[in-house]
């Protein structure tokens, strides 16, 4: 199930012209760069994911619990965060 909702994540996320893909989906783990506002501004709204690999960079992991509903909420506010900052 992990795999498959990081495929969606992915998907969704692809979806959105200000993300961009930066490493092959690897099981669970969804690599992207973001502008960093929108990083802090999902932070700030209560998400987890990484961010160690650069400053506008991030990886989203999915895991065992992980569900369509709780993906396209993400996609949302990714959404709403970038377009907040643009």
């Amino acid at each position: 199930m992990k795999t498959e909702c990081a495929r969606y994540l992915e998907e969704k996320l692809q979806e959105i012209l200000e993300i961009q893909i930066v490493f092959p989906r690897q099981a669970n783990s969804v690599f992207l760069k973001m502008p960093e506002s929108a990083i802090s501004t999902l932070h700030q709204q209560g998400w987890q994911f990484y961010t160690f690999i650069g400053a506008d960079s991030a990886r989203f992991m999915c895991l065992w619990d992980t569900t369509e509903k709780s993906i396209n909420q993400l996609i949302n506010d990714v959404k709403a965060a970038i377009i907040d900052k643009v």
